[in-house]
């Protein structure tokens, strides 16, 4: 008895450029924590050096960021 087994393969994983565009942002400082947030531009956050994080409360300091667009 013969049977024939049919497979297929899979798609090939296809790499997209993907634009991105750097933007300012508070990182949080504690090494536990993923927290960060986009700074807003010309707002009342420009004269300050620090901020808590919502979610830790640990120290946020001033970063860049690379984001997709």
């Amino acid at each position: 008895m013969s049977r024939t087994v049919t497979t297929r393969s899979l798609p090939t994983s296809r790499t997209t450029a993907t634009r991105t565009h750097v933007v300012a942002v508070w990182n949080c400082t504690s090494s536990t924590c993923p927290g960060w947030t986009r700074m807003k531009a010309g707002g009342a956050e420009d004269h300050l050096t620090s901020k808590p994080c919502p979610l830790c409360s640990s120290p946020m300091a001033k970063d860049q960021r690379e984001v997709p667009v």
